[in-house]
């Protein structure tokens, strides 16, 4: 006889579970969905910029801004990044592909405006905005803020062309050049000995020097004339006074040039606005109606040629690099900055032949009659790299570790490598590099 007390029970419990069951589904998609929501508006812009612009370099022969772009702290992966340079008129945007943009790490992106409508001399601002690939997605960063974004003042006259130096900070103006604001270049100063009488105007003016922070992070001079003194009814202004019972001359060359003076430049030279000329104050002497006169203007003294600019009153041609890490983006690796700032390929320091090695079969340690032997801060191999060259057997770029001199000179020195275990043998081959890119062998 079947008990249908008990089967009862039964269905109800299988009827309780399934219940559960469904509840916990229906919990379940409704948190799964807040979650998966929530994580998708979980973007980039969120967190703070991680490039900042060390240095803008203007070449306005070529219509080109050399923008060095730092990448700070932060491990997403970036893909490009946008450049947005804004003048009077309007804004554009220069997207930048990038690849192994690593943190700390710096590049040089080469702007050209040729095929713009931007204005070299009227740009407002730079700002940097990189892209990040996060779960496989392009995502925009955060707004430019802080160094990410420079603003420009352009209302000067520019005395200094904008090249970088060996430290790669800006030069030109005032102390050591490098600034981040109009204080940071020192104060006004008045020109000494720059007196001169202009012409049109009876009166004594001078020149004035006011340094201001331009762009790239460089000083500059705005240099400009201010009156000194107006001479009276009874005065004419001559070589930079006002004088009284002028003398009297004959207008002729010769008896201007005896009696009333002889035309010269007057005060210090400076750099044109374009950048392209050296200019200088030029006094010219006269003879009106039997009084002596004379009139200053502003004449070029030197133009620069093709390729230079102005700087510090000299026409100058750009440093191609500042540090070695300038010349990787312009030739690839194995170029090295030297001291004119020019990038030149590097070759190996010094070669030969290797003696014996230990422990025996494992190489990290060798000996050679062609390393230096006599101990002294130039023959200290240690931070200088090594690579063997074919027959070794040997591919790779190992940093030298330590370099132990022999007591008695005869003795030969040897070195230890970076490695423990290398391919090197007796008789091996082997030269001596500044970095590790070695002549192109694979760095350990």
């Amino acid at each position: 006889m079947v008990n249908k007390k008990g089967l009862s029970t039964v269905v109800t419990t299988i009827v309780i579970i399934l219940i559960v069951l469904i509840s916990i589904g229906i919990v379940w998609g409704i948190i799964n969905n807040v979650l998966t929501k929530g994580k998708k508006d979980v973007r980039i812009e969120q967190f703070t910029n991680t490039m900042g612009i060390s240095s803008t370099v203007f070449d306005y022969d070529n219509e080109e801004i050399n923008i060095r772009i730092k990448r700070n702290e932060g491990d997403e992966e970036v893909s490009e990044l946008l450049i947005i340079i804004e003048d009077d008129v309007g804004t554009e945007v220069f997207e930048q592909e990038v690849q192994d943009f690593n943190q700390f790490e710096e590049k040089i992106f080469n702007i050209n405006l040729t095929d713009t409508p931007i204005d070299m001399s009227q740009i407002k601002s730079i700002s940097v905005v990189p892209i990040f690939i996060i779960n496989g997605e392009k995502v925009q960063g955060a707004s430019p803020s802080g160094n990410a974004k420079l603003d420009f003042n352009r209302n000067y006259h520019i005395e200094n062309g904008g090249t970088e130096d060996t430290s790669g900070e800006g030069t030109g103006g005032e102390d050591d050049g490098f600034c981040s604001q109009d204080s940071d270049c020192g104060s006004e100063t008045i020109v000494e000995d720059s007196a001169f009488c202009k012409e049109g105007a009876n009166a004594v003016y001078q020149f004035k020097k006011t340094p201001s922070c331009a762009p790239g992070n460089w000083c500059v001079n705005a240099t400009t004339e201010v009156l000194l003194q107006s001479c009276t009814s009874e005065e004419i202004c001559l070589d930079g006074e006002c004088m009284l019972n002028p003398t009297s001359c004959i207008d002729t060359p010769e008896n201007i040039s005896l009696t009333c003076g002889e035309n010269d430049w007057i005060g210090e030279e400076f750099c044109s606005s374009s950048t392209e000329e050296v200019l200088q104050q030029f006094t010219t002497y006269y003879c009106i109606a039997g009084a002596c006169s004379s009139g200053t203007d502003t004449l070029v003294h030197t133009a620069c040629t093709s390729g230079q600019i102005c700087q510090d009153a000299q026409c100058l041609t750009p440093q191609e690099c500042a540090s070695d890490s300038d010349c990787v983006p312009l030739y690839g690796a194995g170029y090295l900055c030297n001291s004119t700032g020019e990038c030149e390929q590097e070759f190996a320091l010094s070669m030969g032949i290797v003696g014996s090695i230990w422990p025996f079969n494992l190489g990290e340690y060798f000996e050679s009659d062609d390393l230096p032997n006599i101990e002294n801060s130039t023959n200290d191999l240690v931070g200088n790299f090594i690579s063997f060259p074919l027959p070794s057997l040997e591919e790779n770029c190992f940093l030298i570790i330590e370099h132990v001199f022999p007591a008695n000179p005869n003795d030969n020195s040897y070195v230890r490598l970076n490695s423990q275990e290398t391919e090197i043998s007796v008789g091996d081959p082997f030269e001596i590099w500044e970095t590790a890119y070695c002549g192109g062998a694979s760095s350990s």
